[in-house]
């Protein structure tokens, strides 16, 4: 297998950028243009674009998209009325659910806040705190503080590749069989850029 990086670098252009969007508008048919699938499809992660544009919303407006955005903007005060309603079981339910759609039974709140309609605060005043819910939906807490070997970073990243026969986007390092997530990466290398750029270079 040919390792390459089949991604925009940091320089390009707004024209350049909004070319890749719509290129991969077109490969999408779904009604709305879902930031999972985007990933698997673009040269450029959502995680990078939201960060330059504020959301995934203006990143779609930018390229005349707006119509293709899911159009469900969940407000705090939206968040508070669901979460006065809900059950501790449905409570649990969420945390089991997001934990089978992101393929880890290690759960942050940071990952959950993004695949969830229910705010993390709402599981820790539930249950007392964030470790507490996980616990009680038989989940665990992202340990923080381990620190790999760049071995460890490389050899991760190489079984992930080559799991998909591609270079893994953004988000699919956040799933099995990735045990090191993308953003990880990024703290350790600067960006995820770099981290692929880095990986290339390990392996030639």
């Amino acid at each position: 297998m040919k390792f390459e990086i089949n991604r925009l670098s940091f320089d390009v252009s707004d024209e350049e950028i909004k070319n890749e969007i719509k290129r991969v508008a077109e490969l999408i048919s779904d009604t709305i243009i879902p930031r999972r699938k985007f990933d698997e499809l673009s040269k450029i992660s959502t995680w990078r674009l939201c960060k330059k544009y504020g959301s995934w919303e203006n990143v779609l407006k930018l390229c005349g998209l707006e119509h293709r955005y899911s159009g469900i903007i969940v407000t705090q005060k939206m968040r508070n009325n669901i979460t006065r309603k809900i059950s501790d079981i449905e409570l649990i339910d969420e945390l089991k659910r997001v934990s089978k759609q992101i393929g880890k039974i290690e759960l942050s709140q940071p990952e959950f806040k993004e695949n969830s309609k229910i705010h993390p605060t709402t599981i820790s005043r539930r249950f007392g705190s964030w470790s507490k819910g996980l616990k009680v939906a038989g989940l665990k807490e992202v340990r923080h503080g381990r620190r790999h070997t760049e071995f460890e970073y490389f050899e991760n990243l190489l079984n992930v590749w080559t799991h998909y026969g591609k270079q893994p986007s953004y988000g699919e390092m956040s799933i099995a069989p990735s045990k090191i997530s993308a953003n990880t990466y990024r703290k350790r290398f600067g960006t995820w850029y770099l981290s692929l750029q880095a990986f290339i270079i390990y392996k030639y």
